[in-house]
């Protein structure tokens, strides 16, 4: 079954039709056995993952008119990205450009590179911005780029290169890239959090609107109505009332919790709610806000947290099995089980603060008493200028 013809190329007499018949069943007999009882039982299904000696290639577009800066003069930059990725790069006249190797990483990092070059710096800066992930589950990650620490989370930056049909396309901000950009670290991290309010300002919704929002195509769907009837039946099932419980993300709701970077929208949730508030860390996409009222206990609200992470969020997606809080008041975010911590530092602040300003009290009094004294000196030469004059008279 399925040969269709058959060519012979060498002429033998006596060679006939069933001669030919019996030597395609057998081949086919040796086939079966030895996909089903040989191969079958070596490996039963191909690989997810090609074998890590397994020589790959992955091909990207880069516009033309930028190939001499991927290749650099002399070769010199294409020759750095192979010594330091080990990696082998082909550019075609069109702007494909193939990378070819056998470490997986290797090649995805040639390629992040190869992206960054492509990419004007003055162009880039804009659509730097960061993300805040698990700092003890990815410290394997964070060794290659470069980070800020924040407890136990960490904030990592990405360059957003727009959007796909798979989602949206970044590139992941490695310690190479940052060498290339010429800036540092600490500059890098205000440059990321200065674009959040422009490319991606954050969301703060009441928990309630959240599940109607979610509500709404099921309902429109299950009982064919239109979408202003949907809502008011879905008002009438939840209706408006005072929220405990909001979810701060982005437009997007991917990569929203970083949200807790932008000072702007922390103030303005503080304003909100009417002073501190908690910080659930529901995963790397969103925040659960909990506004913070008398004899509130953090403990109750991380153990949700920590139950939630164990059984409902993705590994990939974890962010925090602690629970953190906003002073309102000092424009801090710190973790809840650190509060005693966040006090005595708060409280040597305003020691200082205060030690600073009866120094400011003291040197006003000094030069006070300072100007006295000058003033003292300056009439007794005033008098004793009058009295050479009268002298000399």
């Amino acid at each position: 079954d399925g040969i269709t013809a058959i060519q012979m190329d060498i002429k033998i007499h006596g060679l006939t039709r069933p001669i030919v018949e019996e030597a395609i069943r057998r081949t086919k007999e040796a086939r079966e056995y030895i996909l089903d009882e040989v191969m079958l039982k070596a490996i039963a299904e191909p690989r997810k993952d090609l074998s890590v000696y397994a020589p790959k290639i992955k091909q990207i577009m880069i516009d033309p008119s930028k190939i001499g800066e991927v290749v650099g003069q002399r070769g010199k930059t294409i020759n750095e990205l192979i010594d330091r990725t080990g990696v082998k790069i082909d550019i075609t006249d069109d702007g494909a450009v193939s990378v070819c190797g056998t470490d997986k990483a290797a090649m995805e990092e040639a390629i992040r590179l190869i992206q960054i070059i492509v990419t004007d710096f003055e162009k880039a800066k804009g659509n730097i911005l960061p993300r805040l992930v698990n700092a003890e589950e990815n410290q394997e990650l964070l060794a290659q780029r470069p980070h800020m620490i924040m407890d136990d989370l960490a904030v990592t930056y990405h360059l957003e290169m727009g959007k796909s049909d798979n989602g949206n396309m970044s590139v992941a901000i490695t310690n190479a890239i940052l060498d290339m950009y010429g800036i540092s670290q600490e500059e890098l991290h205000d440059l990321a959090v200065a674009n959040l309010e422009e490319k991606m300002p954050a969301t703060f919704q009441g928990m309630s609107e959240v599940v109607k929002e979610m509500m709404l195509p099921q309902i429109m769907s299950d009982l064919d109505l239109s979408k202003e009837a949907a809502l008011d039946y879905i008002e009438q099932m939840i209706p408006d009332g005072n929220e405990q419980m909001y979810v701060l993300s982005n437009d997007s709701r991917l990569n929203g919790a970083a949200a807790v970077l932008n000072e702007k929208a922390m103030e303005d949730i503080a304003e909100k709610v009417g002073g501190d508030f908690f910080i659930l860390p529901s995963s790397i996409h969103e925040l659960l806000v909990v506004p913070k009222q008398d004899g509130m206990d953090y403990s109750s609200l991380e153990a949700m947290v920590q139950e939630v992470n164990a059984t409902q969020v993705a590994p990939e997606e974890k962010l925090s099995d602690h629970v953190y809080e906003y002073d309102a008041k000092e424009k801090e975010l710190y973790r809840a089980d650190k509060a005693a911590e966040h006090e005595q530092k708060v409280e040597q602040k305003h020691a200082k603060e205060k030690g600073a300003e009866k120094e400011k009290v003291s040197i006003k009094d000094k030069l006070s008493q300072n100007k006295e004294k000058v003033a003292e000196i300056n009439k007794s030469h005033e008098k004793n200028h009058e009295k050479k004059k009268e002298v000399m008279l």
